[in-house]
């Protein structure tokens, strides 16, 4: 049963990477939100469609187009195949550990220590963001009031954080490299994340991607979905602002005021690097969509139910 789920969950990735690219082909150029919500899709339903198909509310295997339980009688009997397997997925697993859920917490521990105060700048670029916001028809979910607070340390960051109450968090060292108009051009994208589920939903979505850890499908979906998350959050900052320039800006400054890393070991400092490369090159392209033109930011409902449907679709057709 394991190695069933295992193998099913395998062919829905490639079910989910094949969908993908050929309806961003389809819909090119599709808007930001609606890419982001398609890969979330990707990463829920392949888990959901098994769980349906577990708890006998959806046909079992007599009723699917490709008999997974078939597949993965052939690999047990095959001790290459299923060794290799092993290898991949375990690689894999200990790859989602190490790359992305590691890294996650280190930031989210480093955030919960720093110190945090208020700043009247902060709260003047928050009120006339909020006031964009508010102009240009998008509404944010929740009645509480919202609260900015400067994390006094170097390192350059923003980040929306806070499930329940969820708080704008800017650094000292990101605010102090900013004019008035970058810094309501972060705040506006870290809103933007707030608009589009914030936390709470990502939440989720994290967990869906814990259980499929050893996908390395899942984990090529996850990524392109995190990229895709703040390219819509870019695309709606810039659409409520009307300043996709500023944004890119702010985003440059963003990122060539790293903090120093002379008081790193060199294995540290080898890997910081190499990690430093791969956001240059993700910045780059964030800036380069911003300059050509960011796009539409949101898409219809319709479209999303619709095209989520088919995707469910052919996911239960392999089980």
């Amino acid at each position: 049963m394991a190695l069933t789920l295992l193998v099913t969950n395998l062919l829905h990735g490639v079910v989910g990477l094949a969908w993908l690219a050929g309806l961003r082909r389809a819909l090119a150029p599709m808007p930001a939100g609606l890419w982001a919500r398609m890969l979330t899709l990707a990463l829920i339903l392949p888990v959901a469609v098994v769980a349906l198909h577990l708890a006998g509310v959806l046909p079992g295997s007599d009723a699917s187009v490709l008999r997974v339980d078939l597949w993965a009688a052939h690999i047990l009997a095959n001790h290459v195949v299923l060794g290799f397997g092993a290898v991949l997925l375990g690689g894999t697993a200990v790859a989602f550990v190490l790359q992305e859920l590691w890294p996650v917490l280190s930031q989210q521990r480093v955030l919960h220590h720093a110190p945090r105060l208020q700043d009247a700048a902060l709260e003047g670029a928050l009120a006339a963001v909020l006031a964009k916001y508010e102009a240009h028809g998008v509404r944010l979910p929740g009645r509480r009031r919202l609260y900015v607070r400067l994390l006094d340390t170097p390192a350059p960051t923003a980040a929306l954080e806070g499930f329940v109450e969820p708080v704008l968090l800017v650094s000292r060292g990101l605010r102090d490299h900013l004019d008035s108009f970058e810094l309501e051009a972060v705040l506006a994208h870290e809103l933007a994340h707030l608009v589009q589920g914030g936390n709470r939903r990502f939440l989720w979505v994290w967990v869906i991607r814990a259980l499929q850890a050893p996908n390395p499908l899942a984990l090529i979906i996850f990524r392109l979905l995190v990229e895709a998350r703040e390219a819509a959050a870019d695309a709606l900052a810039a659409e409520v602002t009307r300043k996709p320039a500023v944004l890119a800006a702010a985003l440059l400054k963003l990122r060539s005021s790293a903090a120093a890393e002379a008081d790193l070991s060199v294995l540290a400092r080898a890997r910081a690097s190499v990690l430093r490369q791969a956001e240059l090159a993700a910045t780059r392209l964030r800036v380069r969509t911003l300059l050509d033109g960011p796009g539409r930011a949101q898409a219809s409902p319709l479209a999303t139910i619709t095209a989520g449907a088919l995707l469910g679709a052919l996911l239960w057709s392999v089980a």
